[in-house]
């Protein structure tokens, strides 16, 4: 399950806000896990055709078997080109 917010600040910035949620579970095995996602994203739109955007993103799965859980940070920049 993923919720997700659009907001432009101005008329080529747009602020996204996303949160998810997913449950796995792993055939053949008694393994069970949980994963919570989040991840804030700032997109300029230089043109029609080019946009530049950042984003962090944080997650946490949370496993029964303890040696397959973590916490995750990514930080990364997009540079995109649409024809």
């Amino acid at each position: 399950m993923q919720l997700g917010l659009d907001y432009e600040l101005r008329r080529n910035v747009i602020m996204s806000l996303t949160g998810g949620y997913e449950s796995d579970r792993f055939f053949g095995q008694v393994r069970k896990d949980h994963v919570v996602t989040s991840e804030a994203n700032l997109k300029y739109l230089l043109n029609r055709f080019a946009a530049i955007s950042t984003f962090y993103r944080y997650t946490i799965r949370d496993s029964d078997i303890p040696a397959f859980s973590f916490d995750k940070h990514q930080v990364g920049i997009n540079v995109t080109a649409q024809f």
